[in-house]
């Protein structure tokens, strides 16, 4: 009895963690900025996230307790992902101690890599997948249900006025506080490839089940056209792309059918909203402005004047490009120490699928934290990354599996 109530405990921690990682926080956030401002916002934000730090403190705990070890090459990965961690916190004090301006404070730096990279990282890699699956991807889904609920009930009114941004209407009513669109943005596309898959790939075919997935979508598709983040249209393109490679024949035809049904969908809401975001991919991709090249300009500068170990940990503001990022803050010590795993990560998503198709989400996570992380947030804050990359690293390979399917033939 007593383990049965361990096991649930551990469970609902599981899925509080999984909720707030990502969309959850986003959907608490915007309704902290709307009631107390985005000064007052920190009030619920950082209680919020030592929560979230506790329950992953709590989780860990319980795996040794539970005593799941850690594979042998799995240590070998915590040591390098740890190697990492902890030449980035030195390049801090370094930084903090030159004198050079932050625009925080040097310990909230080391409080964030904690909380949004390196606890979900170790955590989820410590946990079992395959028990656990289905308590993560439900509580993703509903995460992004809950943030696209309350972006519909929060800015119904931008919608309705036409205009193609929220921040656009920020610029027009100054006074009107609101989320980030790129928020908004990748917290749909997340959403939505995650209800596809549910869709196409699950067992559960509860019809109340499939109309909640379908409901969501459509609330995803308000977050998207208020968003209009053309890095979240990539991960999105990158998403199906990576999907349509992975499966069957039967399963391209079914992806083709529903990409074709989308473009009529996807084209009216557009107009009917007045979402920027064809206009600003296409401007992008004509060699428009994207509005951080001088960013990615002076990242690249800082590190040309420090290429082994690198320089500042940010200059006046990150990058929002993880890979000049680290480049910048760590040099090509730091790119060399994380690319082990960032390489070991991208070919097990190569196969990982064939042994266990749930772990087609994980990827779709992770290729679209790249995309995300890519052209937006701070290394600290790439949950997106980090969290399905511990899940992937701790899987097991090739050999293990192919192992465990030649037992199972000798038993039959």
């Amino acid at each position: 009895m007593k383990a049965e109530l361990l096991d649930k405990f551990f469970s609902k921690c599981v899925y509080a963690i999984s909720f707030f990682l990502f969309s959850g926080f986003y959907a608490v956030l915007a309704l902290a900025i709307t009631f107390f401002g985005s000064g007052g916002s920190r009030l619920v934000t950082v209680p919020m996230r030592l929560l979230t730090t506790t329950l992953m403190l709590v989780v860990i705990a319980l795996t040794f307790l539970k005593k799941r070890e850690p594979q042998q090459k799995l240590q070998v990965v915590n040591f390098i992902f740890l190697l990492f961690w902890s030449f980035y916190f030195l390049k801090i004090f370094w930084h903090w101690n030159s004198g050079e301006p932050l625009r925080s404070a040097w310990f909230e730096y080391i409080f964030y890599a904690i909380n949004f990279a390196i606890l979900p990282f170790y955590m989820f890699g410590r946990i079992s997948f395959a028990k656990h699956k289905k308590t993560i991807i439900d509580a993703l889904i509903f995460s992004g249900f809950a943030m696209g609920v309350t972006t519909l009930y929060l800015y119904k009114d931008i919608l309705m006025a036409g205009v193609s941004r929220i921040n656009l209407y920020i610029y027009q009513n100054p006074d009107f506080e609101s989320l980030s669109p790129l928020s908004l943005s990748y917290a749909s596309v997340l959403t939505i490839v995650l209800c596809v898959y549910q869709l196409l790939y699950s067992n559960r075919k509860l019809k109340t089940y499939r109309i909640y997935l379908l409901l969501t979508i459509g609330l995803s598709l308000v977050m998207f056209l208020l968003g209009a983040s053309r890095g979240s249209l990539l991960g999105l393109a990158v998403s199906i792309l990576y999907l349509v490679i992975q499966s069957n024949y039967k399963m391209k035809i079914k992806w083709v059918i529903l990409v074709i049904g989308f473009i009529p969908i996807f084209i009216w809401s557009v107009a009917v909203s007045g979402s920027s975001i064809i206009e600003r991919t296409t401007s992008a991709i004509g060699g428009g402005s994207t509005g951080r090249e001088e960013l990615w300009s002076n990242a690249f500068s800082e590190f040309i004047a420090n290429p082994i170990v690198g320089g500042r940990i940010e200059i006046g503001f990150y990058p929002h490009n993880m890979i000049l990022e680290i480049l910048m803050a760590t040099g090509l010590i730091g790119l060399l120490i994380i690319s082990i795993l960032f390489v070991k990560g991208f070919i097990r998503i190569s196969y990982l699928p064939k042994l266990d198709s749930d772990y087609l989400w994980v990827a779709i996570i992770f290729l679209q934290g790249f995309c995300q992380y890519f052209f937006s947030a701070a290394l600290y804050q790439s949950t997106l990354v980090f969290f399905p990359l511990g899940i992937i690293l701790a899987a097991q390979g090739k050999k293990k599996h192919e192992k465990m399917d030649s037992e199972l033939e000798l038993r039959k």
